[in-house]
């Protein structure tokens, strides 16, 4: 998720915190890396297709940086991985892991 985007749901009543307190949780944190979106980042979402501008932008950031894409949506998952590798066996496993890797599992 963006910081935009948190500014944008804060605004709209969709969250339960504003960008400030958002920032502030945020100050807190030391496992993550605020990204620029960038030319290259805008560039590579032209390849990402038929997913909402939001997602476009996250996915399009994970394959300019070569990082994984951390989700805990798997809605989100799932469209990504059909978008990227087509409907294959290996989908199944990578929810699987994804979702044994969160909190409290």
């Amino acid at each position: 998720m963006t910081v935009a985007e948190i500014l944008y749901l804060s605004e709209k009543g969709r969250i339960p915190l504003n960008l400030a307190q958002f920032t502030e949780k945020l100050s807190a944190l030391t496992n993550y890396r605020l990204v620029d979106i960038d030319l290259p980042v805008i560039l590579e979402a032209q390849n990402v297709l038929g997913l909402e501008l939001r997602d476009r932008l996250i996915v399009s950031t994970a394959r300019v940086l070569g990082i994984p894409i951390l989700t805990p949506t798997r809605r989100l998952l799932i469209r990504v991985w059909l978008r990227l590798y087509g409907n294959d066996d290996r989908i199944d496993a990578n929810i699987r892991f994804f979702e044994s890797t969160k909190p409290g599992k």
